[in-house]
């Protein structure tokens, strides 16, 4: 509906409050002389509150204001014009955009007199685009003086920004007609539809200390039995509106009462104890009780289930770490893992996975799609070597020779960097395993190491999954023609 209201205010107004990771507040009003407007949660969108004008199939979704957010979809603009006589005619023209199909009339306020209230003259009718005011001249009047148009309610398309067209004519047939106005205003994009909810993660990088055969993990060369793989950040976008006209305070505002928001995490579960932890580290208690992750029976997945207790919008801002989704501003999980003191088993080596789904909110016709992140991954320390010359210079037959001393196979790969207007290609013996307590010879006499276009030489990165004092690194070059043989031991 579009009713009466005794609001006329100069500006923009502001709804909301502060997130706890980023202001999250949305615009009281739609102001043509400043551009500034709203943006609507496309998730908040129902498909049981539509507007299609007549003679046509396209559908308009509803956005109307709840009890507590007056003026969420009023329109100001600056009168331009002071007159003292006459009469005035103001037309406001909607692209991308419709008028409610609960409208039955238009009004406005003038917030600098209050002899002088634009009057409602035409248009402003469900499915309708345009609406045309009167305004009478007044003494009193400046061309500051702002006029609110009081729209409770509007129809948006949900793939096109809205715009807004306010013009002033002298007479009413041309301000129907929208031709020879004396003032124009064109307000771009001032209502749009965006994505109401971001996911986003944070890896910690663990790493798996290599000389406790993988079964403790390295944290800047101190040895400890728990680590962070990372954290996963649910809220809602910064300065965005549900399509009631209250600022979305957290992923709550898009859950119906006992819908939920599952999160499951993906990867290697079987051998050691993982913990989800509702803040953005593994400090604190983690979930437990009914709140505790389950473990599916393959032990490669591990489930969070966050259930809203109430509907829609929620009675606060608690940043408590226990409250439900609904009225917390920002949902927050820590995927954490710990081992025994005595852990013998290897850590995995391996990416961790979230998958974020949504219930949809009841008639949502955009339910927020499921989304899936990396949310870290498990690595492992060891030894990284610098070659600083490899050649495939036919002439020059060069090998690479790798020496595993450990009582353990050990993964390895070259990372080749070239000069400019080189370039090299791996090829299939440019990564592999050394062999525990064997000698491992690369040749690049063929293209199984490395292939070179531009050049015949190249450096590279060896890295090898091992404790460092059991990796051997030496290059030899033989020269067919002399008969010469050049050995460089680059690590002992």
């Amino acid at each position: 509906m579009l009713s009466r209201k005794t609001l006329g205010v100069a500006g923009v107004a502001i709804l909301g409050s502060a997130a706890l990771l980023a202001t999250n507040t949305a615009s009281a009003a739609i102001n043509l002389d400043t551009g500034a407007g709203v943006k609507v949660a496309k998730e908040t969108l129902l498909d049981s509150a539509v507007t299609m004008p007549s003679g046509t199939t396209t559908k308009y979704y509803d956005l109307v204001e709840g009890n507590a957010a007056a003026g969420a979809y009023d329109m100001q603009i600056k009168q331009g014009i002071a007159f003292g006589s006459g009469m005035l005619y103001l037309r406001i023209e909607l692209m991308n955009m419709v008028f409610n199909s609960g409208t039955t009339a238009i009004t406005a306020t003038n917030s600098n007199t209050d002899s002088t209230t634009p009057a409602f003259v035409s248009g402003g009718t469900g499915g309708e685009s345009n609406v045309v005011l009167s305004i009478a001249g007044d003494p009193d009047s400046t061309a500051n003086d702002v006029l609110t148009i009081e729209v409770d309610s509007i129809s948006v398309l949900p793939d096109a920004a809205g715009s807004v067209k306010a013009t002033l004519h002298r007479d009413s047939l041309d301000a129907a007609l929208g031709v020879n106005a004396i003032r124009t205003v064109m307000a771009d994009d001032v209502v749009q539809v965006v994505d109401g909810l971001e996911e986003k993660v944070t890896s910690s990088g663990a790493m798996a200390d290599v000389a406790s055969g993988f079964s403790m993990f390295d944290d800047d060369g101190a040895i400890k039995t728990s680590a962070q793989i990372g954290y996963l950040r649910i809220k809602a976008m910064d300065n965005t509106m549900h399509r009631a006209g209250t600022a979305v305070r957290g992923p709550g505002s898009f859950l119906g009462a006992g819908d939920a928001i599952t999160v499951t995490f993906k990867g290697d579960f079987s051998n050691h104890t993982f913990m989800v932890h509702p803040m953005m580290d593994c400090t604190g208690d983690a979930l437990s009780g009914d709140d505790a992750p389950m473990l599916n029976k393959d032990k490669n997945e591990l489930k969070v289930v966050l259930t809203n207790t109430a509907e829609g919008e929620g009675d606060g801002d608690t940043t408590d770490a226990t409250a439900d989704p609904q009225t917390k501003k920002v949902v927050m999980l820590a995927l954490c893992m710990m081992v025994s003191e005595k852990n013998t088993m290897a850590i995995p080596n391996t990416d961790y996975m979230a998958t974020v789904k949504y219930m949809k909110l009841a008639n949502a016709m955009f339910p927020r799609a499921e989304q899936t992140l990396t949310i870290g991954s498990i690595g492992r320390t060891g030894t990284t070597v610098h070659i600083p010359f490899l050649t495939v210079n036919h002439r020059h037959h060069q090998r690479i020779v790798l020496m595993n001393r450990g009582t353990t196979d050990a993964d390895y790969s070259l990372r080749f960097m070239m000069e400019e207007g080189r370039t090299a290609t791996p090829g299939a013996d440019a990564s592999g395993m050394l062999p525990a307590g064997r000698v491992t010879v690369l040749s690049l006499r063929n293209d199984d190491v490395v292939t070179i276009e531009g050049g015949t030489r190249t450096s590279a990165e060896l890295t090898v999954v091992a404790d460092p004092k059991n990796i051997g690194v030496s290059t030899v070059i033989h020269s067919p023609d002399t008969g010469n043989t050049d050995t460089v031991v680059i690590q002992d």
